[in-house]
Parts: structure tokens; sequence; C-alpha cells
């Protein structure tokens, strides 16, 4: 027999009442634990009380001179940063091909080289900012193959700031293409206390934009088809194929409406969402289809402070060596390939090996120019002994 409305009445009550007791007493341990970790004022002399309770007045003093100091580097901050949106109008329109620029005469140039009348010229710099997305580090492991041609008609990449500086909004600009009818897509950062803290301002949340994808052009999915057998029913045993779609790898999650809300009032919780945002669906090679949070800000941060006001550095690559130098990443690539080399090498020789005659023992390759090496006959030639 079913439970009456006033059963489920007293259960629904009862269930409050738990709720409110666990609420309860997790607000009496969290004042516990406050309690133990301030300072007992009394257990002190009362001449150490007096020099504390001075040196309180004194850190009220410091942080309202720190306040002051945060007011006026706002505006100063605000100042600069539209003397440099005037620039970065004038570089969009040189990448656009809306402005010309005279001709530069290159490094052992008598004048400069005169186009072709038949050639034609392209307008402005094309694929300029989906080439700087790509030579980033931290960018370009995202952009799988499928993106190129949609970021290619990315026109221009610009940032927000709000008034109080606690958020960024990246815009991506783009021209009319085949894959969605957005004309921008939008990123927007909140952080605390704001992005001027010194000591690293705190992520707070995100907060992406739907993507209007045109019919069949969604990048962040794919659709595959299989063959269903019904189980029951008038149909049972019929196959029918269903089409299935599942996301993959693409650099547009970048624009997904995740959010990531910090200091939540359960660690736990936060801890597991996080953990399942990481776990997310990989593709074939076993990359993470989506960005996780963590990645999701850095390159928010990366776009910021560095793709935006060195565009063009970024462009021709120097930006990428330095970045490289600094962090040692080209030194990493070069001795991966070293060790693929010797891998190969070593694969050879057992090969080698393998392949010899029965009784005859394969002769030890010896590298290339080097000494060592095996002398006709299948003895080793021993290596000259230099005097200094």
């Amino acid at each position: 027999m079913g439970k009456t409305k006033a059963d489920k009445k007293v259960v629904r009550e009862e269930e409050e009442e738990e709720n409110e007791e666990e609420s309860e007493q997790e607000e009496e341990e969290e004042d516990e634990e406050e309690e133990g970790l301030l300072l007992n004022m009394d257990d002190l002399p009362r001449s150490v009380r007096n020099r504390v309770f001075a040196m309180k007045k004194l850190q009220e003093d410091t942080d309202s001179v720190d306040a002051e100091y945060k007011q006026e580097r706002i505006a100063l901050e605000r100042k600069y940063h539209e003397r440099r949106q005037a620039l970065y109008e004038n570089r969009r329109q040189i990448i656009s091909g809306e402005v010309e620029v005279p001709d530069v005469k290159e490094e052992g140039e008598e004048e400069p080289a005169a186009a072709a009348e038949d050639e034609e010229q392209p307008k402005g710099i094309p694929e300029f900012w989906s080439t700087v997305l790509s030579v980033h580090p931290a960018i370009n492991e995202y952009i799988a193959e499928d993106d190129v041609p949609a970021l290619s008609k990315l026109t221009d990449i610009s940032c927000t700031l709000a008034e109080d500086y606690t958020s960024f909004t990246l815009t991506f600009h783009f021209a009319e293409n085949e894959y969605f009818s957005n004309a921008t897509l939008t990123k927007k950062y909140e952080v605390m206390p704001d992005l001027l803290d010194d000591q690293s301002p705190t992520l707070k949340g995100t907060e992406g934009c739907e993507i209007q994808w045109k019919a069949g052009k969604n990048l962040c999915e794919e659709e595959t088809t299989k063959k269903q057998r019904a189980k029951s029913g008038r149909n049972k045993g019929q196959v029918r194929t269903i089409t299935v779609k599942k996301p993959k790898r693409s650099f547009f999650h970048f624009f997904s409406p995740i959010t990531n809300q910090a200091g939540g009032d359960n660690e736990d919780e936060d801890e597991e969402e996080e953990g399942k945002a990481q776990e997310g669906p990989v593709d074939k090679d076993g990359n993470p289809v989506k960005i996780d949070p963590e990645s999701d800000y850095d390159i928010g941060h990366v776009i910021r402070t560095s793709l935006i006001p060195q565009a063009i550095d970024w462009f021709t690559g120097e930006a990428a060596l330095e970045y490289d130098a600094m962090f040692g990443y080209g030194d990493e690539d070069d001795e991966e390939d070293e060790d693929d080399e010797e891998d190969e090498e070593e694969e050879e020789e057992e090969e080698e090996e393998e392949e010899a005659p029965k009784g005859k023992k394969a002769q030890p390759k010896g590298k290339k120019g080097g000494k060592g090496a095996a002398a006709p006959g299948g003895d080793e030639k021993p290596a000259e002994c230099k005097q200094n």
C-alpha cells in the first residue's frame, strides 16, 4: 500500500529537520575552528595587548594607503589601456587590409621590389590570428586539424576590462564563414579580488557563449552511426541504424559556458566537480576532448597578457623563440629527437643480429665517421690513443 499525503508530509518534515541539524552542527564546528585560530587577547599581559592594539591601528592605516594606491593604479591602467586600444585598432586595419602601408626597403635592397602587374596581391595579412594562436605552446595543443579552416576566418581578438578590474572579456571577431553564424565569440573571466592583485588573482568564475553552428558543421562533436536491435515490443529482433553524437577534440570547446566557481561552501564537492571535469572524454589518441578549467584560465590569461599585446612577435615567431629559451621547450624537443634516433639505431642493430646466419656473429654497427667501427674481417679496430 502506497504512502498517503500525510505520511509523505511527515517524511519531508523529518528530512528538513535532519538537514537543519546537520547545518547547525557544521556551523558549530566552523565556529570552534575559528576560535582555535584566533588569538585570545585576554591571555596577553596588558602592556603587550596595548602594543597589539597599536599595531592593529597601523595595519588599518596601511590598508587605507593600499586602497588609495589601488584606485590610482586602476585609473592609470585604464588610461594606458585606452591608449593601447587605439594602436590595436590601427593594427586591425592593417591586418584586414583596410589601410595600406608604404613599401619598406629591406636590407641589401637598393629599391623596394615592385610587385608584378599581373600578380594578384593578398589583402592585408591572411590568417594572421590563426597563425598567432597556433604558434603558442599553451594553445596549439588544443587546436585540432578540423579547426584550422574556421580559425582562418578570425579577423581580430580584443579584450575589455571591467571598471573595477574584477573581470575581463575576450572577444574573437570572425568573418562570415561556413561553420557558424556568430560574428563574435566571447569568453569572460571573473577574478578576486582583482586583476591588479600583487599575489596573483584567484579565478572566481567563467562565462562562455553559445555557438550558432550551421547544419552539419559543429566542430565540437562528431556523428557516428551504429546498428541497434530491438529487444522487445512489436519490432523485437529488428535492426535499425541510429546516429549518435559525441564530443570531439576542438579549440572551440574554449567557448563552452563552463562554470568554475571558486571558494564554494563545500571544498570536497568542488574537488569532486573539478575531478569530473578533468576526467572528461578523450580522443582516439587519449588526449582530452575538452579543455579542463585550469588550462582554460591559462589560455585566457595568455591571450590577454601576451598574445594580444605581442601579436606581431608571435606571428613572426620571435616571441615563440623567447618562450622556448625561457621554458626550455626547444631543448626538450631536441632531446626527444635524439632519443628517437638512438632507439631507431638500437632496433636496426637488433634486426641485423636476428637476420645474421647461424654461427656467424653480426658485426657491430659503428657510428658514422666514429672510432671503433668494425674493421673488415669482423675484428674490431682499436681506437687510436692520442697524447696531449
